[in-house]
């Protein structure tokens, strides 16, 4: 008769990652100036995709540690959070905890390129993903997403069944409209609007290369807050107050 095995004592097993060997980070506060960008870091991010990035951040905050090698000083993952958490900030002079991994530069490029590789991080169940946004408590901004995402990816579908997004949506493109509307039938008169404004040129010439030397896309609506990260103007914080002229 055969000898039975000795069954696995369940106190040889893991009884975590770490001591698994499979958690390869620890969690330390540092300060910012600690944190260096690597000057090899393939990602980039579009003005529009740091607009979207930042208010989606501001809301939120920073919800998943930023990924330092303190080997070499490099920041491995969250270029791009790190930048905006700078900016809202207004300085880099503070400290935050970060994950902190101990490895060679080659294996650290690696893992630069692992946690940025979209290739191995599955995609969007747009199903799923539909559904979540037609739950109008699920903010648009906060997902990192705008209403032009949404209406390239599901039509009309969704924001037909958010009424509070449709009104601002509706509502700013009437806006839009009547302005142009206003400036094409030659009406100088000062328009008053809470948030936004429209520019006039003497040419189209001229708009374009306004166009092209604030650096953005040719088009009637343009983005103010884009406009003003292109101009390098802080827009957060509270709203200013006007100065009348007279001494405080």
């Amino acid at each position: 008769m055969a000898e039975r095995k000795p069954k696995a004592d369940k106190a040889d097993k893991p009884k975590s990652l770490a001591e698994a060997g499979l958690e390869q980070f620890k969690t330390r506060e540092v300060h910012r100036s600690q944190l260096k960008g690597a000057d090899y870091n393939p990602r980039i991010i579009t003005d529009q995709e740091r607009l979207k990035l930042k208010k989606a951040l501001a809301k939120h905050g920073l919800v998943a540690p930023i990924t330092w090698n303190e080997r070499t000083g490099n920041i491995v993952g969250g270029h791009q959070r790190l930048s905006i958490m700078d900016a809202l900030m207004r300085t880099s002079d503070y400290s935050m905890t970060v994950a902190v991994i101990d490895v060679e530069p080659a294996r650290e490029k690696e893992l630069n390129i692992l946690l940025n590789n979209t290739a191995s991080q599955g995609s969007f169940d747009m199903d799923k993903l539909r559904e979540l946004f037609k739950d109008e408590a699920v903010t648009v901004e906060g997902s990192g997403f705008d209403l032009g995402d949404i209406y390239d990816m599901f039509g009309d579908q969704v924001i037909n069944e958010r009424e509070q997004d449709l009104k601002e949506f509706s509502d700013l493109l009437s806006g839009m409209s009547k302005a142009y509307d206003t400036i094409s039938d030659h009406n100088r008169a000062k328009l008053d609007g809470e948030f936004f404004c429209v520019l006039t040129f003497p040419n189209r010439a001229a708009m374009l290369r306004m166009f092209d030397h604030i650096g953005v896309r040719e088009s009637r609506y343009q983005n103010g807050e884009l406009f003003a990260m292109k101009l390098g103007v802080p827009l957060d914080g509270e709203e200013d107050t006007p100065d009348d002229g007279e001494p405080d």
